[in-house]
């Protein structure tokens, strides 16, 4: 189980009601934006060029959330599995920008141009992963029997020819078939 609760611009409050906002979309939250201000006031302005007032929002929150859940069960019968898993993740932004040039002082001046801008590019980016695995085997016994299989072929075939060095010029009458056991950590 993961729970997530990105806000961006939101008052922080209890896991339950944000729990069940998430769930119901009730809209329990209370938004406090996050804002980019910029504001002349009843100023005595006189600028000799330009004048700008900008106020650029780019808050950004990037939440990366991911929940795995497996199961594997393996028996001769009668195994039984499962995997289950739950995610519960929220995502809220209340953001602005405010650029204002108000009430000036009279006789204000500027000499150039007078730009007043104001740019909101809040967001955030969620990255939400859930996988939930189950693998259930029940063989009756068939690989017991394969292993003890292997392990008789094994044994009534053994190696012909041993070789302690693992060199190919060695004087061996070798047949294709023939079964050569070669030295440990011996490197094709």
């Amino acid at each position: 189980m993961a729970v997530s609760f990105n806000t961006l611009g939101y008052k922080a409050q209890d896991i339950l009601s944000q729990g069940i906002d998430a769930l119901l979309g009730t809209g329990f939250g209370v938004a406090e934006p996050a804002e980019a201000v910029a504001r002349i006031t009843g100023t005595a302005l006189d600028v000799g060029g330009n004048l700008t007032i900008s106020a650029d929002n780019i808050a950004q929150l990037n939440a990366t959330l991911s929940n795995a859940a497996k199961s594997q069960a393996s028996a001769l019968y009668g195994a039984g599995g499962s995997a289950a898993g739950f995610v519960l993740t929220s995502n809220l932004v209340a953001a602005g920008a405010d650029a204002r040039l108000t009430s000036p002082a009279e006789n204000g001046t500027a000499t150039g141009d007078v730009t007043v801008s104001a740019t909101d590019n809040a967001s955030i980016y969620a990255n939400t992963k859930l996988v939930s695995s189950s693998v259930t085997t029940n063989t009756g016994g068939l690989d017991i029997l394969r292993d003890t299989l292997d392990t008789a072929s094994d044994m009534a075939n053994a190696p012909r020819y041993y070789s302690s060095d693992g060199l190919e010029d060695s004087d061996f009458p070798l047949a294709f078939g023939d079964r050569v056991q070669v030295k440990d950590g011996y490197e094709v």
